[in-house]
């Protein structure tokens, strides 16, 4: 909660109500292109810091319960995951809080190329 004091005395004039202050989740990929089955290592920041916080990686535009991997983070607020880059398509990377599908995060899309 906030208080009001005039005059740069101790007489509280007003309170606000009770409000939590939070941090902003982030999260990126090392690249914006890959190959089928390389290694993308996503940075993370922000997170609740919950054993079951998760990182995964999912198809553009796809329900936040639809997912091609996903790895949690065992309680880091902050960190890297790897996840194995999936078959050809367009990809974003996503952070949710305590095994739920409530989206934290999310990466601008990357693209996934069969290798040659």
């Amino acid at each position: 909660m906030a208080r009001a004091h005039p005059h740069n005395t101790y007489v509280r004039v007003a309170v606000s109500p009770t409000f939590t202050v939070g941090s902003t989740v982030t999260i990126t990929t090392d690249r914006s292109s890959y190959q089928v089955g390389d290694s993308i290592t996503i940075t993370y920041a922000g997170l609740p810091g919950f054993s079951n916080d998760w990182i995964a990686i999912a198809s553009e535009g796809s329900a936040t319960t639809s997912y091609a991997g996903y790895v949690f983070t065992g309680g880091q607020t902050s960190g890297t995951a790897t996840l194995i880059a999936p078959a050809a398509g367009t990809y974003v990377a996503r952070a949710f809080p305590r095994n739920t599908f409530s989206l934290l995060a999310e990466t601008p899309a990357v693209t996934i190329v069969a290798a040659p």
